[in-house]
């Protein structure tokens, strides 16, 4: 039989034949005195063979070890492929999980689902565009440098947000850091040390708030690129206060 009616048959194509006779997959047959490639019915079987397990998911060249090595090394290439595809319907199981959490959520869709709470919050409390950009990058930031740790401490920064008197004091704050000026620093490092002894009262012993070389660095070239000089004292007044 001619390479169309093979591929026929075995429901592929003419062009898939010649790959798999360029990576010598399928044997390549004689040629007639005409110059046609004659196929057979072991062409016919072993191309059938190949896209049983292609079907399953082996690689092609995996493929090849199956069907030419020896029986046993065709099983491990299948527990392997077990254990893989294993993985991936959990790694798949996670993505659906997170991807409902965020569904719950009317906000952004790139924050985790406390985090686009809080800026909601923050939003319904009358936060500027200004100052929910720069929450909002924080909060990305935040659940990058932390993965899965940041979930505690973003749940109880939301939870922060519930009482809408702690709203507006948060906002507040926020717009007296934004326009901090020489003679604001020493009010706002009181009232930054509050908050962050209030955040760490809420995170409590069971969550505390998680240490980072990887948020580290991020907080720093977010500091370098979006605060003042003043700004950064501020942070770094507050910070010491809570390391002595």
């Amino acid at each position: 039989m001619r390479s169309a009616e093979l591929a026929r048959l075995a429901g592929s194509t003419v062009r898939t034949l010649r790959h798999y006779h360029q990576i010598g997959l399928l044997d390549e047959p004689p040629r007639t005195a005409g110059g046609y490639r004659e196929y057979g019915l072991d062409h016919l079987v072993r191309l059938l063979a190949i896209r049983r397990l292609v079907e399953l998911g082996l690689s092609l060249d995996a493929v090849a070890d199956a069907l030419d090595g020896p029986p046993q090394g065709a099983a491990a290439l299948l527990d392997a492929l077990d254990d893989e595809l294993r993985r991936s319907i959990e790694q798949l199981e996670r993505r659906r999980t997170a991807l409902a959490a965020v569904r719950s959520v009317a906000g952004d869709p790139t924050l985790r689902p406390e985090g686009a709470r809080y800026v909601e919050r923050l939003a319904a409390a009358g936060a500027g565009p200004d100052m929910l950009a720069d929450e909002r990058a924080l909060l990305l930031l935040v659940g990058h440098g932390l993965g899965d740790a940041a979930q505690p401490f973003l749940a109880a920064v939301e939870r922060s947000m519930l009482e809408p008197e702690q709203a507006q004091r948060s906002i507040e704050l926020l717009a007296l850091f934004r326009a901090a000026q020489d003679a604001d620093e020493d009010e706002l490092v009181r009232r930054f040390v509050e908050d962050a002894a209030a955040l760490m009262a809420a995170l409590g012993a069971q969550a505390p708030i998680p240490e980072s070389t990887a948020l580290d660095a991020l907080f720093a070239l977010f500091s370098s690129e979006r605060l003042s000089a003043v700004q950064q004292r501020v942070l770094r007044r507050t910070a010491a206060a809570f390391a002595t």
